[in-house]
């Protein structure tokens, strides 16, 4: 299959565009509760603390790490590649993860985890003309849950820049459901993808001044929620919905954790439709989704803290491997360590038809060789805002797919980065000698964790 990769959108790999088989989990064995992180102040007080030099640190190691010989040498040897990947025939039955997640890690049980990766797929697949498994519509129910489609935005006109939207109900619960990038087909996504300006909202107007999320994909979400409000609230208020829960993969999984704050935020509005529907908790349960937030700690009201701590208690982002996605854009120097992985190996694969993303990563860094030449402060100044982009709640983190996965907490570039338990230190693991990082940045690290991973497999559903 084809792959097209931007440099500057690091967060946004596409899934495949050919659907797989998700998987049930063999084993219900799990990684005890005392492997998150134990804080006796609240996530929020230590996301805003005293920040170290570790940020500054950082931006200057990833600086000082540029080799124009070695990348502009990388990029020759690249610009001959072949940037084509040959489609392979996957079977939809043949990989499964060995653990699936608990409750106690998503806050949801594992059907609704299950059905949200299974749409979060199927965005994909309802957007994909050549697609062979799924046609114009969801494909939801199991043996044992029925779940029906309510909304399926494939966007119109709109479609060339604008993710496709679905929301389904099953039980007392609502999902709500967005595509992620797929440049083969939809090349806009990258510019969404990488225009990730801090931006307020009138949406969450009480905590527009403190609470910034990345601009281009909150225009996205606020922008579906909008024109689809009134068939979800009396979709709600129908068939007596408790809970609402967000979901998607990559930008998908963005526009999920972003529709959750915009549509918490709306139910506490008395002024808002949403007001009625104020008893119905939101959650976000999301998939290898990029930084959205950034809290502004100098505006930040008693108000807006609780509202911080709702978001923190409902969400959840699960991702595996090196999957640089969820490490976009505040974890740089994550970033650069997997950037130096695949140029020591490049000349193992150099036979190989290599991902565009790979050739654009190296032109990237040889922009910014060019970069600090000129200007240090163009790059640096960059970097800064990056640096203010957190995920808020917990990361559930699998190692691989055989492993168990165990919960992290973000707090930021800060000098907590080091300790047990925190998303930042888990570091990037360098692959083996003779194999090379481009065999796995887009399928296993990435894109596996929806298509063969936790949802439902194709023969599970109706």
């Amino acid at each position: 299959m084809k792959f097209l990769f931007p440099a500057l959108a690091l967060s946004l790999f596409p899934a495949s565009t050919v659907a797989f088989s998700f998987a049930p989990s063999r084993s219900r064995t799990f990684r005890p509760a005392s492997t998150s992180l134990q804080v006796h102040v609240s996530w929020l007080d230590r996301v805003l603390g005293n920040k170290s030099k570790t940020a500054e640190d950082e931006e200057q190691k990833i600086i000082s790490d540029i080799d124009d010989v070695k990348f502009k040498k990388g990029l020759e040897e690249l610009a001959a590649m072949d940037d084509k990947i040959d489609d392979e025939d996957d079977d939809r039955d043949s990989y499964v993860f060995d653990h699936m997640p608990t409750k106690e890690m998503t806050g949801v049980d594992e059907h609704i985890t299950r059905l949200c990766a299974t749409m979060a797929q199927q965005c994909y697949e309802l957007s994909n003309q050549e697609s062979k498994f799924i046609t114009d519509e969801f494909k939801l129910n199991t043996k044992d849950h029925k779940a029906v489609a309510i909304i399926t935005e494939m966007q119109g006109v709109c479609k060339a820049t604008n993710p496709t939207f679905g929301a389904a109900i099953t039980g007392n619960t609502m999902i709500l459901s967005w595509r992620g990038t797929s440049p083969d087909q939809y090349p806009m996504d990258l510019l969404n993808d990488i225009a990730l300006s801090p931006s307020g909202s009138l949406a969450w107007r009480k905590h527009a001044k403190s609470i910034k999320l990345h601009g281009a994909m909150a225009s996205l979400t606020d922008n579906d929620i909008a024109n689809h409000e009134d068939v979800i609230i009396e979709a709600c208020k129908n068939n007596g919905i408790k809970e609402i829960v967000t979901t998607g993969h990559s930008l998908g999984g963005a526009m999920g954790q972003i529709a959750h704050t915009i549509i918490r935020a709306q139910m506490q509005d008395e002024n808002s439709p949403w007001f009625e529907l104020k008893d119905i908790n939101v959650r976000s349960v999301v998939f290898c989704a990029p930084m959205t937030t950034c809290i502004l700690n100098d505006k930040i009201s008693k108000e807006t803290e609780a509202f911080v701590e709702e978001l923190n208690n409902n969400s959840c982002n699960l991702f595996m491997g090196n999957d640089i996605v969820p490490r976009a854009y505040g974890f740089l120097s994550f970033e650069n360590d997997m950037i130096n992985d695949a140029i020591d190996t490049i000349k193992n694969v150099i036979k190989v038809p290599t991902p565009h993303l790979v050739k654009q990563l190296i032109k990237k860094r040889l922009l910014l060789v060019k970069a600090k030449q000129m200007n240090d402060a163009m790059i640096t100044d960059i970097f800064k805002v990056c640096h203010l982009y957190i995920h808020p709640g917990k990361l559930v983190y699998y190692k691989d797919a055989k492993s168990e996965p165990e919960v992290l907490v973000d707090l930021g570039p800060f000098k907590a980065t080091e300790e047990p338990g925190t998303f930042r230190s888990v570091k990037y693991t360098p692959v083996e000698k003779g194999d090379s990082p481009l065999n796995h940045v887009a399928g296993d690290w990435h894109s596996d964790i929806i298509d063969r991973g936790i949802g439902y497999l194709e023969s599970e559903l109706s």
